[in-house]
């Protein structure tokens, strides 16, 4: 058993058993935030406070947060930007100049 303090560190769960739910109470109009996922706990401890952390002896296994529901939102489908000839000659011209500033 490892010494070390495990009150921030993760406990390093496998990408197939990381997992994030979403609860949404329509009474308090309230959602509950689950989730195990690193890349997700990184996002939200910016935005919001942690209201639960799971533990186990290896560290923090999940965090829970709570949050209104009107900051839950969901996309109805990726969009890829089409740009006119002129923007793809400037973008290609500001790449250029990029990469000779760092050669």
């Amino acid at each position: 058993m490892s010494t070390q303090n495990n009150d921030k560190s993760f406990a390093g769960l496998p990408c197939n058993e990381q997992e994030t739910v979403i609860c949404i109470d329509r009474e308090t109009r309230a959602a509950r935030i689950y989730t195990s996922d690193t890349r997700f706990i990184n996002k939200l401890d910016k935005l919001y406070e942690r209201k639960r952390v799971h533990r186990n002896e290896d560290g923090i296994t999940a965090v829970e947060y709570e949050v209104a529901e009107k900051l839950i939102s969901f996309r109805s489908g990726l969009s890829k930007r089409v740009y006119t000839d002129e923007e793809r000659a400037a973008l290609s011209e500001r790449m250029k100049k990029m990469r000779a500033n760092n050669a």
